[in-house]
């Protein structure tokens, strides 16, 4: 999940752990950084769903999961300048991009966690994910990880890009792609 380090992204990186995240088997967020591949863990404590014969009792002993994922700082200065159109700030300073935010993280996950899973999505902090309907579709498909599959909406502006709330990669096009 790309994402920004601040206080209201974080609200969504617990909503996120707290619903769709923990039906993930792997679940890393992305965050523009200095220091390039350096990482914490975000927690999360997770009420299980009341059962019907427990609906209506107020039990204060719910059964609580903690679940984590892992906060990646990525490096996403680009080496040439921006300029602002405003004149009062025509000063140039590198700047963040969210091409480059993206290609580096699907780079650091070839690097560092290409044999945790088959398929790899790509998905924005304000989009409700469902893996199990992935998982099903890709079953139904009968597609491999180890073929190159990619879902998902390539706009084309000046050459094909990837856009959207969510992307998906086999292992294979992962690896391609990186």
């Amino acid at each position: 999940v790309p994402t920004m380090d601040s206080d209201s992204e974080k609200a969504k990186w617990t909503a996120i752990l707290e619903t769709w995240g923990r039906h993930c088997d792997v679940l890393r967020f992305f965050v523009d950084g200095d220091e390039q591949g350096a990482w914490y863990y975000w927690n999360a404590t997770v009420r299980a769903a009341p059962s019907s014969s427990s609906l209506g009792n107020n039990d204060d002993n719910e059964k609580a999961t903690h679940v984590r994922a892992k906060v990646i700082q990525i490096k996403t200065l680009r080496p040439r300048l921006c300029v602002s159109r405003d004149a009062d700030k025509a000063k140039a300073k590198p700047c963040r991009n969210i091409w480059e935010k993206v290609w580096r993280t699907w780079q650091y996950v070839d690097e560092h966690d290409a044999d945790e899973a088959d398929w790899y999505v790509k998905v924005d902090t304000d989009t409700f994910f469902f893996p199990q309907n992935l998982r099903d579709y890709v079953a139904s498909m009968r597609y491999q990880p180890s073929d190159p599959y990619y879902f998902g909406h390539q706009l084309r502006h000046a050459g094909p890009m990837i856009a959207g709330s969510s992307s998906a990669f086999s292992r294979e096009a992962l690896r391609r792609l990186a």
